[in-house]
């Protein structure tokens, strides 16, 4: 039961919580006529997901309801001869992984919609436009992709982390963060791609980075995530361990660093954090 408020002094049948659907364990405990002491463990997934998922948000307290088809008995916490019902967790701790930087990076322009942006630097821009800062009015994307590590067996995502650095932008108008979604398609060739052959975002935000510069040149690392970006990279990390991403500017321009970089920090990199029950 997600309401961990109830007294056990004034619970009654009437104002008792409602339970999670479905079950998270269903027990078989048959009894000949007459008094037999039995004791069962529950250790299914769908317990310990639970019991993991009110950790993650924040809560120090689970309580679950005990149905039954048959008339049952058991200990209670106050039992002096039996064992009382007992939660007992096992901790597994997460590890991060060393920053991945990305396999391929490249940026693409809609005002040279054929012509491949081979640079030294990425671009994120939605229609703004100073001459000063490389900006031509133009919508521009940046593209990147990471290989990741094959997960050990059992290996669980725990949390993803995007590094990007940025060293110069400025404002239009309009929605200020910058916009990053996810690309199914990973065949992408970073030396040849343009605007008409990019890859279509799948569309829904999963980030929404915000490098502040107002113009002036200066150099911003942001580390962001999300639980729409860590369930992104986890259906990547189970699947063919290849992940995409588009980064759009909308009402801002931002100019970042590419993974060739000479400073490794500054490049664009994924950080995976995971633990193996």
């Amino acid at each position: 039961v997600l309401d961990t408020t109830w007294d056990e002094d004034t619970l009654t049948y009437a104002n008792r919580p409602t339970a999670v659907v479905p079950p998270l364990e269903i027990w078989d405990l048959a009894w000949p006529m007459g008094p037999q002491t039995k004791t069962v463990v529950a250790q299914g997934g769908e317990l310990a997901a639970f019991i993991e998922q009110q950790i993650n948000n924040g809560e120090t307290e689970v309580a679950f309801r005990l149905d039954a088809h048959t008339s049952a008995y058991f200990h209670t916490k106050e039992s002096s001869t039996g064992p009382a019902v007992t939660l007992e967790l096992e901790l597994v701790p997460a590890v991060a992984s060393d920053w991945i930087v990305a396999s391929a990076d490249t940026w693409v322009d809609e005002g040279e919609p054929d012509t491949p942006q081979i640079t030294t630097e990425l671009r994120a821009n939605g229609t703004c436009s100073q001459s000063t800062h490389s900006a031509d009015g133009d919508p521009d994307h940046s593209f990147f992709r990471f290989d990741m590590p094959t997960p050990i067996p059992g290996e669980q995502l725990v949390e993803a982390t995007l590094r990007l650095t940025s060293f110069n932008g400025f404002a239009c108008g309009g929605y200020g963060p910058m916009t990053i979604t996810t690309v199914s398609e990973d065949s992408w060739d970073e030396s040849t791609l343009t605007w008409n052959t990019a890859p279509v975002s799948d569309g829904q935000a999963v980030l929404n980075p915000h490098q502040w510069h107002n113009g002036i040149e200066i150099i911003r690392t942001l580390q962001d995530t999300s639980a729409p970006f860590t369930e992104a990279v986890l259906q990547e990390f189970t699947g063919d361990g290849t992940l995409s991403l588009r980064l759009e500017g909308n009402g801002y321009f931002n100019r970042l660093y590419t993974r060739e970089n000479a400073t490794e920090g500054y490049r664009p990199a994924l950080q995976l954090v995971t633990y193996v029950p």
